[in-house]
This record gives C-alpha cells, sequence and structure tokens, in this order.
C-alpha cells in the first residue's frame, strides 16, 4: 500500500478512494511532484528519556500531562519535544537535538544514510543514534552541533537528490 502511494506521489497518479459510507464521502490524493524536492530540520528543542524497564507508560502519560509531545520512541528511548512543557517534565530527561532529513524514499537509501554519517563524522559532529524509514532519515547530535549537522546533511541530500536527477 505505501509503495502505491508512493509511487503515485511520484509520478502525478491521482487516487481516488471511495468509502462505503455513502456517496460523496471518500478521499482524493492528486500528486504535484517536485523533482529532487528534499527538506532538512534541526530541532534543539528536544530530551530524550530512557524508559524504565516497569512503569513505562506511566512515565508517558507523565510526559503528555507535562505539555511534552513524544516525537518518536527508538527502543527504550523516547524523545520528547518540550516547547510546551513550562514547567519541565518531572522526569529524568537529557537534553538533545535532532536533524530530519526528508526526500521521496530516502528512508530506504542506506548509501545516503551512510554517506550522510561519514560526512558528519569528518565535520566533527557525532551521531548519538539514527535512523529511516519511508521517506525520512534521522540523525541525533548534540545541542552544540545541531547548526552544522543541519548543514552538514541538507548538503549530502541535495548532492544526492541532484545526482539522481543527472543534474
Amino acid at each position: 500500500f505505501e509503495d502505491a502511494v508512493r509511487y503515485a506521489r511520484d509520478h502525478g497518479v491521482e487516487i481516488v478512494a471511495s468509502s462505503t459510507f455513502g456517496p460523496g464521502s471518500g478521499t482524493r490524493l492528486k500528486a504535484d511532484p517536485v523533482s529532487g524536492a528534499v527538506a532538512v530540520t534541526g530541532d534543539d528543542q528536544l530530551v530524550v528519556i530512557a524508559l524504565p524497564a516497569q512503569g513505562g507508560a506511566a512515565w508517558v502519560q507523565q510526559v503528555r500531562a507535562a505539555g511534552g509531545r513524544v516525537r518518536r520512541r527508538v527502543g527504550e528511548r523516547l524523545y520528547v519535544d518540550v516547547r510546551n512543557a513550562h514547567g519541565g517534565l518531572g522526569l529524568p530527561a537529557t537534553p538533545t537535538a535532532m536533524v530530519t532529513a526528508a526526500a521521496s524514499a530516502l528512508g530506504e537509501d542506506a548509501a545516503v544514510g551512510i554517506a550522510i554519517g561519514q560526512a558528519l563524522a569528518s565535520a566533527g559532529v557525532d551521531v548519538l543514534a539514527c535512523g529511516a524509514e519511508a521517506d525520512a532519515q534521522w540523525f541525533e547530535v548534540g545541542v552544540a552541533d545541531l547548526a552544522l549537522a543541519t548543514r552538514v546533511v541538507h548538503g549530502v541530500v541535495r548532492a544526492a537528490s541532484l545526482a539522481a536527477d543527472g543534474v
């Protein structure tokens, strides 16, 4: 399903999904593909929380009650956006930063992820964790390294996109 939707988006195919709830209901997806489009963002309003072996669900509820927004869970590591957690989370948390790159099927291109990791290392940026899926690749870096890491990731992803387009 996901591959079909991506193909349709990337090739400008309109999808009409009818509903069994009655006439006129359903979904229409119309693509306006932009060849080589990439987006790279850097976020330093995050903390990482190591969930306990027992009681992790209660910690997640506490995060929500404090105004935190769970962005991602990797194993027992919980990445939380703290923009609206003005009084803090009341849990042991470590400030961190995340660079996320998005482009069509980028998360499925391991070679680009490897190239990004090598470029970050060459720039002196330590990658604390990373991952990829579907259209995105993400890299956890120290808060002090975020601006440089964002520029490095953008450079690698943009170069890969131009190369894929034959430019």
